[in-house]
């Protein structure tokens, strides 16, 4: 939630218009807070022997949390749809974390099925939708919020090339592993075991592969972060702060007529 307020605030910065205000920008957030408080339990279904009454309620609250979850994603769709918006590293990453987040919720509310869960429990398919709601959602809005405030705080741009390269290798990866592990999971593959069955074997190279790629990119965003730490700022950097920041108002959301 901390994270899509998150979204309507930097949204008319880098669209170049005012997010429009009504009652939709913000009644649906009280389901998702509840539901996805009540949701977790989905989580143990197959690990603690719960009462009925509570997998009732939180198979119920794992399909609840799609109504505001998708009216959420499409409103930030549709903000887009004919905006003039600036395609930067910060807006990249929050509609990459909104994908995350969305494949994972999908995968998440299959699994809280008893139906389903009886089969993919215990199977691959338990960290790869981890992964999409993790990895690859929040996390990934986070870093947008990251490349968007550091300038409003130190005055200084991070480097637009290792952004770029810090950019794709955790897109690369992130979702290369969560999508893989989501795919041998439903194929059966066993999770909590030493070993990977002998069927799944040439998935570990590449989840290996995938893995690596977001570790060495979050290496190149630290590089990133303390070469900019260390420089002064330039004279360009300082004037586009002080041109940002004449009118402080945050008048992001306009009222609706």
């Amino acid at each position: 939630l901390i994270f899509l307020g998150g979204m309507y605030f930097f949204a008319p910065r880098y669209g170049k218009e005012k997010v429009p205000f009504n009652k939709w920008n913000y009644r649906p957030w009280v389901f998702y807070f509840i539901f996805s408080t009540l949701v977790f339990s989905h989580h143990v279904f197959m690990d603690i022997p719960n009462p009925i009454w509570l997998q009732i309620v939180s198979q119920t609250a794992s399909l609840g949390i799609v109504w505001p979850s998708s009216l959420t994603i499409f409103t930030a769709l549709l903000f887009i749809w004919r905006s003039k918006i600036s395609w930067n590293i910060t807006t990249r990453f929050f509609y990459a974390g909104l994908a995350g987040w969305a494949f994972g919720g999908f995968q998440g509310t299959q699994t809280a099925m008893w139906g389903t869960d009886v089969y993919l429990h215990n199977t691959m398919s338990m960290p790869g939708h981890i992964h999409l709601m993790l990895l690859v959602g929040p996390l990934l809005m986070a870093f947008g919020v990251l490349y968007a405030i550091i300038p409003d705080l130190t005055k200084k741009h991070m480097s637009k090339n290792l952004g770029e390269i810090h950019f794709w290798l955790t897109i690369f990866g992130g979702f290369g592993l969560a999508l893989l592990f989501a795919m041998i999971g439903a194929e059966g593959a066993i999770r909590r075991e030493a070993d990977m069955a002998a069927a799944f074997q040439w998935s570990m190279p590449w989840l290996m592969f995938f893995a690596l790629s977001v570790g060495i990119a979050q290496f190149v965003f630290v590089y990133n972060f303390v070469r900019t730490m260390r420089r002064r700022a330039s004279q360009s950097e300082i004037r586009e702060y002080e041109s940002l920041h004449q009118e402080p108002t945050g008048a992001g959301i306009a009222q609706a007529g």
